[in-house]
């Protein structure tokens, strides 16, 4: 039987070959809050999209989200649902076909591939192609042009639509903070040639991905997703790296440290930062259940409850609660404004796009009657290419 190969998974397994041998081996992580808000989500905008834009359900209808029996998405999180909305208004032409929650599969000659667009829409003329996919959670995933997922999804594209002249796909994080350096839409657009020969690429890359189903690589990309996390061996055997013994090389080597080995050090924090937090995870999870854990090296690990920070759960009683004991000027040095949320409400007060060639857009009356009271600073970000 051949294969099967998830758009999804593709990035790891393209950057470390044996993540595949691996995963089946540990256990499936539980689902908690942040996957039951994202299939809620998803199932919300889906359902929508359905209603309001006729789009088209899949063959059977929407399945329910995998949520919880009574679940309800937090209050503070059903923005993203007029959100997506939004974007769908804007990236796509009003007289475009829709499709939602789209199942693709291509069987090649040594696998099968398999992908699940949220969103597919297709030109009158069946020539263009658009896509998007929702990423509602809080981390940031890699960009449309260097994510193998959305490569992956172009060339399932490209299979179920031969005639296609061109296919671009987006993805959409309305989570991510522009200032802080991560686009909140990504995309990236195949034309003629390109989108024919991501196909033959793409096969060629999963070919000889499963070729190799015994070799480990960590890095960034792959390692930050990968469930594998602390017990990889290779995750393991960067641990032991840090164990040594002195010798006078090492010693002399102290005073001569160059940029080559702050580098290996600072990509390797960034490598082992998913696993001691993945470990400590299960550490503590554990210790809810037995009272302690203890350590190989006979250390006992026990732990306390403090509280953490607060969350508003009802934004306008909140803000109704707060203005009917302090004065506007008191208030105003309460409040942290989110630039892009801001953007987000003006469009959806005003119905104007966010962005684009109008004559008013959400960033234009920002910029107008907003920008002058902000001073933006600077920040430093490591660029790892």
């Amino acid at each position: 039987m051949k294969p099967l190969v998830r758009c999804s998974s593709l990035d790891q397994l393209f950057e470390c070959p044996g993540s595949r041998t691996l995963i089946p081996l540990v256990p499936e992580s539980k689902g908690g809050p942040a996957s039951w808000e994202g299939s809620q989500g998803h199932w919300q905008i889906a359902a929508r999209l359905v209603l309001e834009q006729n789009a088209t359900e899949p063959a059977g209808g929407l399945l329910p989200p995998d949520v919880p029996t009574g679940y309800a998405m937090p209050k503070y999180s059903t923005w993203m649902i007029d959100w997506a909305l939004r974007q769908v208004a804007e990236l796509i032409p009003a007289d475009w076909y829709l499709e939602v929650e789209v199942p693709l599969a291509y069987e090649f000659l040594l696998f099968i591939l398999s992908g699940h667009l949220d969103l597919l829409a297709v030109s009158p003329d069946g020539k263009h192609i658009k896509g998007a996919d929702w990423k509602l959670g809080y981390d940031a995933v890699d960009a449309a042009d260097v994510n193998s997922q959305i490569l992956g999804y172009l060339g399932l594209i490209k299979r179920a639509y031969p005639d296609a002249e061109d296919a671009e796909f987006f993805i959409c994080q309305p989570r991510n903070d522009p200032d802080e350096g991560f686009p909140r839409v990504s995309s990236v657009k195949l034309t003629g040639a390109e989108l024919d020969s991501c196909v033959s690429y793409l096969e060629g890359r999963v070919n000889a991905s499963l070729a190799n189903p015994f070799e480990l690589n960590t890095g960034r990309k792959q390692c930050r997703w990968c469930p594998v996390s602390w017990r990889c061996p290779a995750i393991l055997a960067l641990v032991e790296e840090m164990k040594t013994i002195l010798t006078p090389e090492i010693i002399a080597k102290m005073k001569t440290a160059g940029d080559a080995e702050v580098g290996d050090f600072v990509i390797t924090s960034k490598v082992l930062a998913k696993a001691f937090d993945d470990a400590e995870a299960i550490a503590k999870e554990r210790i809810t259940k037995n009272g302690r854990i203890v350590a190989g090296c006979g250390i006992n690990i026990t732990q306390k409850h403090e509280n953490g920070k607060y969350a508003v759960k009802e934004p306008i009683p909140m803000f109704n609660a707060v203005r009917s004991i302090l004065p506007a000027e008191e208030i105003a040095g309460c409040i942290n404004y989110s630039t892009t949320r801001l953007k987000d409400s003006i469009a959806k007060a005003l119905s104007i796009p966010k962005t684009g060639q109008a004559a008013t857009t959400a960033k234009s009356v920002f910029d107008a009657k907003l920008l002058p009271y902000l001073e933006q600073g600077k920040r430093t970000q490591l660029i790892f290419t």
